[in-house]
């Protein structure tokens, strides 16, 4: 092979090697592209999701409103942990999901909006918790179809410790156990029952036992 051969052909081997790394570099600039983009494209999500929420809340009752709007804040603010945080904004994810999703039985919720209602909820729920992201909200759809008093309602986040996170009072002899916990008082703050966890029959159905007997729909 003479020289001029040699050289054409270390020319070509040094443009080959040219080309494949100017590919590669454009290769890594067009996946820091769509990494961005993706990054951007989730936080327009975010927004959007806010913003459809906030247009079905225009449409349901004032108890989902309440909760929603508590949710919300605790996912909002920042003194306390990311865990917490990240926890709020699950809960924000499936909240009216959970609500549309559950269907009371219409005849008992007629019994409910028969009765008076003169007395007061207490729920205690784990942002954390799935058990409080399916139940509290199903819980919130049936109060809201009996016409139920959003001001009459509190709903309180405990930790995984079990302990309130906002260091609101329990008011519980024995302390909050497995969540959500549901208790339902009188006018003089005297208990007269309470869901644990899960309700024995249905929500609605648990609710108006307690009501009607002033007794503990599940032991």
């Amino acid at each position: 092979m003479n020289r001029t051969s040699k050289t054409n052909k270390i020319a070509g081997n040094l443009a080959a090697k040219f080309m494949v790394f100017s590919w590669m570099l454009w290769g890594c600039s067009s996946l820091s592209s769509t990494k961005s983009t993706g990054i951007q494209k989730a936080e327009l999500t975010s927004q959007e999701k806010l913003k459809v929420r906030s247009v079905k809340l225009n449409t349901m009752g004032t108890c989902i409103n309440k909760l929603h709007s508590q949710i919300e804040n605790h996912w909002k603010m920042s003194s306390f942990s990311e865990e917490e945080t990240r926890y709020a904004g699950e809960f924000l994810d499936v909240i009216l999901v959970n609500y549309e999703n559950y269907h009371p039985d219409s005849l008992v919720v007629s019994q409910l909006k028969g009765l008076q209602q003169p007395f007061m909820i207490r729920v205690f729920g784990g942002n954390w918790c799935s058990d409080t992201h399916v139940g509290v909200p199903a819980l919130y759809k049936v109060l809201d179809q009996m016409g139920f008093n959003a001001n009459r309602i509190e709903y309180t986040r405990v930790g995984m410790n079990k302990i309130p996170v906002d260091l609101r009072p329990a008011t519980l002899d024995e302390g909050v156990g497995p969540v959500p916990l549901v208790i339902v008082m009188n006018n003089q703050g005297k208990e007269v029952g309470r869901i644990v966890e899960t309700p024995r029959k249905s929500w609605e159905k648990d609710l108006l036992e307690i009501i009607e007997s002033g007794g503990k729909a599940k032991e």
